[in-house]
């Protein structure tokens, strides 16, 4: 097993970076009640979206691992069902301003319905975990063995949503 954690050691997965519209608080932005929110991975890279195929070797063994981001699960942070997006579709479509409200076509749709002005900090608190499972085989003079192990890695970010007030006269 020492050797099988070199093996996934050595791949280096890494959380998602998160790539959201509305815009991190950080940045000063506020989105708006009722417009669509998209997620993507704004960092696409083998320990990001992968897949990621490491071997190691020890004394009279050797392991081959190969890890699979299989989903994206975002929690939006204002209560709503988290969005369930396909490994198979990573890293997923980018917001752009052509979208102009369009829903995201590959991942992490939410419309949020209220401000986020009473949560803590004003904010929320938005996680995206990615779901990789690492299969691995070890290979030793009495036979091969293997298993799977399951890798959940998640990131953190927040988002200020406000309300924009109308008023339509003829």
């Amino acid at each position: 097993m020492t050797v099988v954690g070199q093996a996934v050691t050595a791949m280096q997965l890494d959380p998602p970076g998160i790539g959201i519209t509305p815009n991190p608080a950080s940045t000063g932005a506020v989105g708006l009640v009722g417009l669509p929110g998209w997620f993507w991975v704004s960092d696409p890279r083998e320990s990001t979206v992968g897949p990621v195929t490491r071997t190691a070797a020890g004394p009279g063994v050797v392991v081959n691992a190969t890890a699979v981001n299989t989903s994206v699960v975002v929690n939006w942070g204002d209560g709503s069902l988290p969005s369930v997006c396909p490994g198979a579709l990573l890293p997923f479509t980018p917001y752009t301003d052509v979208a102009q409200g369009l829903p995201s076509p590959t991942c992490g749709n939410i419309v949020y319905h209220k401000t986020s002005t009473t949560e803590p900090g004003g904010t929320f608190k938005v996680s995206a975990t990615s779901n990789w499972l690492v299969t691995w085989t070890a290979t030793t003079p009495n036979g091969t063995v293997g298993g799977v192990i399951p890798t959940p890695l998640t990131s953190r970010t927040e988002v200020r949503i406000g309300e924009l007030q109308v008023l339509v006269t003829n």
